[in-house]
C-alpha cells in the first residue's frame, strides 16, 4: 500500500482492482411492491342468505321452523326474506351512502333476524 500527501495528511492509496473474468448473474430490476388494493366488502349471495336465514331459524325459532315445514313454506319463506335483506342492503347503500359492510349487518339484523317477532 502506498501512502500519498494531500494538504498535510498522509492518506492511504488502495491499489487498482484486477479485472475477474468470472460471470455474475444478471441482476433484476427491482420492481415497486403492488399497490394494496382497498378493502372491499363481499356482499352475501342469495343462496348464502337463504341459507343464513334457515340456520337462524332452526337454531332460534325451532317452533316456526316446525310450523313453516309442516305447512311447506319453509324454503319459499326464506327465498322471500333473503330477497328482502337483499333489496334493503342496497337501498342502504345506495340511497343513504352507508358503508357496504354495515348495510349487510343492518339487513341481517332487522330482517332476517326480525323475522318472527313480525309474524306474531
Amino acid at each position: 500500500m502506498q501512502t500519498r500527501r494531500i494538504a498535510n495528511q498522509e492518506t492511504p492509496q488502495m491499489a487498482p482492482k484486477e479485472e475477474t473474468t468470472a460471470r455474475t448473474a444478471p441482476t433484476l430490476k427491482a420492481s415497486r411492491p403492488p399497490k394494496e388494493q382497498p378493502y372491499q366488502h363481499q356482499a352475501p349471495t342469495h343462496p348464502q342468505l337463504v341459507e343464513q336465514t334457515l340456520s337462524h331459524w332452526r337454531a332460534h325459532e325451532p317452533a316456526m321452523y316446525a310450523r313453516l315445514v309442516k305447512n311447506g313454506e319453509l324454503n319459499e319463506l326464506a327465498r322471500l326474506i333473503a330477497t328482502q335483506a337483499q333489496d334493503y342492503a342496497t337501498t342502504l347503500i345506495k340511497r343513504q351512502g352507508v358503508q357496504p359492510e354495515d348495510a349487510w349487518s343492518a339487513a341481517i339484523r332487522e330482517v332476517i333476524l326480525q323475522v318472527e317477532s313480525s309474524r306474531d
